[in-house]
């Protein structure tokens, strides 16, 4: 039974989905939006797109099998995206920019409506999200709806074949 259920690292797909917010050098947020389509023409193993917030970017590996040593490269790769992010962000935005990966951003200007994304699916899940009582952290009161524009994640989708 258990032979049945083993894989080999081979028989696995990997998809890698990393969301980062951009910053300036004080943690205000930066609309990711004109970041968008250069950095697609520049790279062609990954794939970025807006998320909840304005200020937030995804960044997507297509599925496909990888080695041990070929995710070590992506890894590598990875990195060097990260930096032409920044580039490209201090370019559009001319100021210094961060791009925060996973946890949240720590600064108050991102909760509020200005940096919900102006996609149709955004504002759907931003109505949806009002639904909810507003949360209280450290005597301050957030609205549910700027929660989905401070925070980031990563996920990796891993499917046996």
């Amino acid at each position: 039974m258990l032979e049945q259920k083993r894989h080999h690292p081979e028989d696995y797909v990997i998809g890698i989905e990393m969301e980062g917010a951009l910053v300036d050098a004080e943690g205000k947020p930066l609309d990711v939006k004109d970041l968008i389509p250069k950095l697609n023409s520049i790279y062609h193993d990954f794939e970025f797109d807006k998320e909840a917030g304005a200020c937030q970017l995804e960044i997507r590996t297509f599925p496909r099998k990888f080695s041990t040593e070929s995710l070590r490269e992506k890894e590598e790769y990875f990195m060097d995206v990260v930096e032409e992010i920044v580039e490209q962000a201090e370019r559009v935005h001319k100021t210094e920019a961060i791009f925060l990966l996973l946890g949240s951003n720590p600064h108050p200007d991102v909760l509020s409506d200005r940096w919900i994304t102006p996609s149709q699916r955004a504002k759907t899940m931003a109505e949806w999200r009002r639904e909810f009582p507003e949360v209280k952290i450290a005597g301050r009161s957030i609205r549910p709806e700027h929660v989905a524009t401070a925070i980031q994640s990563m996920h990796i989708h891993i499917q046996g074949i």
